[in-house]
């Protein structure tokens, strides 16, 4: 009795880590298109620091430095998304 409940709660327990591993596993056929998605986001940002320029919100200078900005976030999430890291919001 005692073998048939052991080989139960262990069957229960691979079962359950075999699923979390094909939960979280990651489809690399879609980080081309996330990639891209944040590429246009990115894009999008500095039509806005120039839009925001051109309104006299910010100064050119401020223009410049936050375009940069966004060009390194863009660089570091290259890297990211190359390397198979796509974090949401709320994964620290």
């Amino acid at each position: 009795m005692k073998k048939k409940l052991w080989a139960g709660v262990l069957s229960v327990i691979l079962l359950g880590a075999g699923a979390t591993a094909a939960m979280g596993a990651t489809d690399t056929t879609k980080l081309a298109e996330i990639k891209d998605l944040y590429h246009q986001m990115f894009n999008y940002q500095k039509q806005i620091v120039d839009k925001e320029a051109e309104a006299g919100l910010i100064t050119s200078d401020q223009a410049a430095g936050l375009k940069a900005n966004i060009d390194l976030r863009s660089k570091y999430r290259d890297q990211a998304i190359d390397n198979g890291q796509v974090f949401a919001p709320g994964f620290g």
